[in-house]
């Protein structure tokens, strides 16, 4: 299963190699190099991956504990690659 802890660690790496500013209401912008951007576009495609198999495998569980285990780990890839989405825009 994916944890936040690993997402929110490699946030911290991006952020600490860019230049952030804050704007007002806590929107964040970056100035992220093409290193970065290369990192981002790295780890979205690796929750994307992960999003579409674990919910391909809750699909084909007939177990409900097994399914809700996928259905949980697809949520979590899923958000973890829309909150890495945040910094693209």
């Amino acid at each position: 299963m994916i944890k936040d802890e690993s997402i929110n660690l490699s946030l911290l790496e991006i952020i600490k190699t860019s230049k952030v500013k804050l704007f007002s209401g806590g929107i964040i912008m970056a100035n992220l190099s093409e290193l970065d951007l290369q990192n981002l576009r790295h780890l979205i495609g690796g929750y994307d991956v992960t999003h579409c198999k674990m919910k391909e495998y809750a699909s084909s569980a007939t177990d409900t504990q097994i399914k809700q285990f996928f259905e949980k780990g697809a949520k979590s890839a899923l958000d973890n690659k829309n909150q890495l989405m945040k910094f693209l825009q």
